[in-house]
């Protein structure tokens, strides 16, 4: 996952190349946008951008389709 550093500065910010602490950053990120609104369109949408609510829509709605395409694949 991409953490801004510029919006989420980090002590160590090479500890992001850390597959493990790099997923519990943004995981913790992600927990807050999606406790920000009962919406999950919105909520996923703002981990991309807080401010632009359109965008953050736009966003949302992108990673969502990608959801729904991965889920309906069937793994043989």
């Amino acid at each position: 996952m991409q953490i801004n550093l510029y919006y989420h500065p980090q002590t160590d910010p090479l500890s992001l190349l850390d597959p493990q602490t790099n997923l519990v950053v943004a995981a913790k990120y992600l927990k807050k946008t999606m406790a920000s609104t009962p919406d999950p369109v919105l909520g996923v949408g703002r981990y991309h951008n807080w401010g632009d609510h359109q965008r953050a829509v736009w966003y949302g709605n992108r990673v969502w389709q990608v959801y729904r395409n991965l889920a309906q694949l069937k793994i043989n």
